[in-house]
């Protein structure tokens, strides 16, 4: 067992002898299945390799690798066929314990149970990458997985679990196997299968289960704030909008009442100047009817002046020749109204000017 890309099927590979065995290259896992690989170790001995999918897998679930790999133990189990040992192999090269690594880490203790514990070999790969300038952090890392009670300590000192170093060749392969083949009638039951089979419990009930679902049902809750978290920012959105539209609405209105009321006041100034043009319109007409008044009354002035100079012609005449003339009387009161009416019209006159 391992994370994808730990080395599980390079491994098997070198077991086997099978060239035809995949190994994953790339970031895709290339194990989505239990799969048992066989090769004969002796004429007395077959040793089968089961190759498990890794609990990072790019295209399975956490819960999807955990059923396969409890279908096969439960199976099994259900056969009598028992496991003689179980290797867990991690990356030398991996310069620290990620969340995916601890997670499988701890689902495969959880797995095993403490009595399987003395059964399990853990296995650093990745040795055959190790060269002088990295030697020296490699084995750091191994002497930080040996002894951290957060890795590999507490399954190694007081339940007797082992450690290997696999190199990428056979030969350090077969050494990390001999181990179970030398015992080959030392056999272990795992927690889970013991879990399904005997206590008959679900999946979900037993202890590498609840791991399992533990860290789905924190990916739900991550999931779920996440969409509150998306939720929220697009109401906050939506908000905003509608503010800024708000706000745009009664910019509007303010522009279109401010534009109102510009026309509303040129429409006075329209009035206004209309009442003033009306005004000044019939100003003009009672001037008009003021000069039309005046003419017709100095036509008036004109022809008493012509009665004046007829029937003063006489008189006029005599004064010329310095002859003393007397004026008539009648031609005294003629003089008198036409003064009068000179004097009346003068002062009508002045009247519509005035006016």
């Amino acid at each position: 067992m391992g994370l994808t890309g730990s080395g599980k099927s390079s491994f098997i590979r070198h077991c086997v002898g099978n060239n035809g065995i995949e190994i994953g290259r790339g970031l895709a896992s290339c194990t989505k299945d239990v799969q048992i690989h066989s090769y004969k170790h002796s004429d007395s001995i077959e040793v089968n390799l089961i190759d498990t999918p890794g609990f990072d897998d790019d295209s399975l679930t956490d819960a999807d690798v955990l059923e396969k790999i409890s279908g096969y133990l439960k199976e099994s189990y259900d056969r009598k066929i028992t496991l003689n040992g179980l290797l867990y192999l991690h990356r030398i090269t991996d310069n620290r314990m990620q969340g995916s690594s601890m997670k499988n880490l701890a689902v495969f203790k959880k797995l095993c149970g403490p009595d399987a514990l003395h059964h399990v070999t853990f296995v650093t790969t990745m040795w055959d990458k190790e060269s002088e300038s990295c030697r020296e952090e490699f084995e750091g890392r191994e002497k930080e997985l040996l002894t951290d009670n957060k890795f590999w300590a507490t399954m190694i000192q007081p339940h007797g679990a082992c450690t290997g170093r696999h190199n990428n060749t056979r030969q350090s392969a077969m050494d990390l196997l001999a181990r179970f083949i030398q015992q080959p009638e030392s056999t272990v039951v795992t927690d889970l299968q013991r879990e399904l089979v005997d206590d008959k419990l679900r999946l979900d009930e037993t202890a590498a289960g609840k791991v399992v679902m533990s860290g789905i049902n924190k990916a739900a809750e991550r999931a779920e704030k996440e969409l509150r978290g998306n939720k929220e920012a697009r109401e906050d959105l939506a908000s905003a909008a509608r503010e800024e539209k708000a706000a745009h609405k009664a910019e509007q209105e303010a522009d279109t009442a401010e534009l109102e009321a510009q026309w509303a006041e040129l429409l006075a100034e329209k009035a206004e100047l209309e009442a003033k043009l009306r005004k000044l319109k019939e100003q003009e007409e009672k001037l008009r009817k003021a000069e039309m008044e005046s003419s017709k009354r100095w036509n008036c002035y004109f022809r008493v002046g012509c009665v004046l100079a007829v029937g003063s012609g006489a008189a006029v005449a005599a004064v010329a020749s310095g002859a003393a003339v007397a004026v008539p009387v009648i031609l005294k009161d003629t003089i008198l109204v036409a003064a009068q009416l000179a004097m009346q019209l003068a002062t009508e006159e002045n009247e519509t000017a005035a006016t």
